[in-house]
């Protein structure tokens, strides 16, 4: 059976952008773009005793973050993403159950071997901020902070023909799975030893990233993390995502996100998330 896997997630870094100044009639020379997307999705319903259809009341919110800082000049470039996303619901009267928890950030150093190409090296890092539970049990957590967490160190050679694409190959790639949790870690769960608190692996990766304004105020954008274990290269993690972002205007933006997980240290089963969101949004 061909287990094959998408996602889409990740990482964090804050880093000042600075541009030389030219004293001539020369071009600026900005070897840094910066890009940002804060947006807020508000959802309520309010039902009173006497409707007859029935129902319950219910208030969501969903904020997501989007930061990314590219350098390119010379023979370096530097590639640095980060999302981050929180979604709660209240509905009736049960307490606030969490719809969204996420924290995903990758470096990508380039030195330029030839033409597009590049020697690369990759570091990225994806987990959660809370705790997540089976609901309606809300006593005991089946993950937390860094519990799991997922972090992947390699060396290769990008592709980089332009800022809108992305592709990396490494023969050399790390992988460390952390649960720092006593509780979890003890289970022996996402497949650390009972009692350890990280699992590490060794094999390949594959990375790609590609985004493209389709339409006017419409931009598409995707990300694919593949990784495949030396010891067991039939079956693959992967994790792909895939995002549509429309801008109504200066404030209101929607956007739909869907993104496919396989990881066999973190389930046996394929996840699959989708989020559409409307409401306030900055872009900058």
């Amino acid at each position: 059976m061909k287990k094959i896997v998408f996602v889409m997630l990740i990482s964090t870094l804050f880093l000042s952008a600075f541009s030389q100044e030219d004293s001539t009639k020369n071009k600026e020379v900005k070897p840094w773009k910066t890009e940002g997307m804060v947006q807020l999705n508000f959802s309520q319903v309010y039902i009173n005793d006497y409707w007859v259809a029935g129902g319950a009341n219910s208030l969501s919110a969903l904020g997501v973050v989007k930061l990314s800082a590219d350098y390119l000049q010379g023979k370096t470039s530097w590639d640095n993403d980060l999302n981050f996303a929180q979604g709660r619901i209240i509905q009736g009267d049960e307490d606030a159950r969490k719809t969204d928890d996420k924290l995903d950030f990758s470096s990508t150093y380039g030195y330029n071997a030839a033409g597009k190409w590049y020697y690369a090296a990759n570091y990225t890092l994806k987990t959660q901020l809370f705790d997540g539970f089976n609901y309606p049990d809300v006593t005991t957590p089946i993950s937390g902070a860094f519990a799991p967490a997922e972090m992947l160190y390699s060396l290769g050679i990008q592709y980089k023909p332009s800022e809108d694409f992305l592709f990396l190959a490494s023969p050399l790639t790390g992988k460390t799975i952390l649960v720092l949790n006593s509780e979890l870690s003890d289970l022996g769960a996402f497949g650390v030893e009972p009692g350890s608190t990280s699992n590490s692996k060794f094999g390949m990766y594959f990375k790609l990233k590609y985004k493209k304004e389709i339409f006017k105020n419409v931009n598409f954008s995707t990300k694919l993390d593949l990784f495949g274990d030396y010891q067991a290269l039939s079956v693959w993690d992967v994790d792909w995502e895939v995002a549509l972002n429309m801008k109504v205007n200066d404030w209101l933006s929607a956007n739909i996100l869907t993104q496919l997980i396989y990881n066999k240290d973190l389930s046996t089963e394929v996840q699959f998330k989708e989020v559409f969101g409307l409401g306030l949004g900055v872009k900058f």
